[in-house]
């Protein structure tokens, strides 16, 4: 008996320590991923922009010297929460674009680059050493190209569903429900229904709670080290082709260190609770006798 109690708390326990892990991952792979896209596809076409911007200027000067400091510049812009916002924003709805045509009939590209543009005016103008004013912004509205940005980014995602292969379409049909609201709510829903069960097992109204504890650290460290080895596997791979770029999972990592102090608090949090029930009956019996 003893033998199948211990065996049901250890698939239990496996469950745990996994569900965990899959919970750490549907929270930051989609901001892993969007970091990507960030480094790969936008800090150079920003780069030269910026630099086409300076030579551009009418005084043929700048305030921005050096290579060095358009990297700077390009970085603290993507650092921006309202860019990576709009960055995250048109990802998810790529995402949903390349499996169906549902909700590309919303996307408004224009309006959204307007929009960021003048709610970081300041900024903009501070840091490029621009003057952006009203008419600038109506310029910009009426050339043909920036007309034309909804249209393009739509045809773009549609000839990439167009050729998309059932194989890719099914992936991305996976990564879509793996970071879904509804999908989290099941593994969080599956975590809490295996803790009672355990708590059942050791019939114990707090021993779950150690349990939940020990096993968010395991499932942040398992984490974090998938983390560290894909990054660096990653990086590897793209230093043997020539590419220059670097893959970064800090938004992995950090999920990671969250999710272990998490359990590292939850633990000393047990061990006060505890050594307060124990110091409460010890307490009694004293009184007692």
């Amino acid at each position: 008996m003893k033998f199948l109690k211990g065996l049901c708390k250890g698939i239990l326990l496996l469950c745990l320590v996994n569900l965990i892990s899959l919970l750490v991952l549907s929270f930051s792979v989609k901001g892993m991923l969007s970091e990507a896209v960030i480094e790969t596809a936008l800090k150079g076409t920003l780069k030269q922009q910026i630099i086409e911007n300076i030579d551009s200027s009418d005084d043929g000067s700048g305030t921005i010297s050096d290579d060095a400091e358009v990297n700077e510049k390009v970085n603290q812009l993507l650092e921006n929460e309202e860019i990576k916002e709009l960055i995250n924003k048109y990802f998810d709805t790529t995402i949903e674009g390349l499996i169906s045509d549902k909700g590309m009939d919303s996307v408004n590209l224009e309006e959204d680059v307007i929009k960021f543009i003048k709610d970081n005016r300041e900024y903009l103008e501070k840091e490029f050493d621009v003057k952006i004013t009203d008419e600038d912004i109506d310029k910009l509205r009426e050339q043909d190209e920036y007309k034309e940005l909804t249209e393009e980014y739509k045809n773009m995602v549609e000839e990439g569903r167009e050729s998309l292969s059932p194989g890719n379409k099914m992936l991305l049909e996976g990564f879509n429900t793996f970071v879904s609201k509804k999908f989290r709510g099941f593994m969080i829903g599956a975590i809490l229904i295996i803790l009672v069960l355990i708590a059942l097992l050791d019939k114990s109204l707090h021993s779950w709670i150690k349990t939940l504890g020990i096993s968010t650290c395991t499932g942040g460290g398992i984490v974090l080290i998938m983390s560290l080895a894909v990054g660096g596997m990653v990086n590897m791979v793209l230093k043997k082709v020539g590419n220059s770029v670097e893959f970064t999972t800090q938004s992995l990592t950090m999920a990671s260190i969250v999710t272990i102090v998490i359990g590292a608090v939850i633990i000393i949090g047990y061990e006060i609770i505890i050594r307060m029930i124990r110091k409460r009956k010890e307490n009694e019996v004293s009184t007692v006798s």
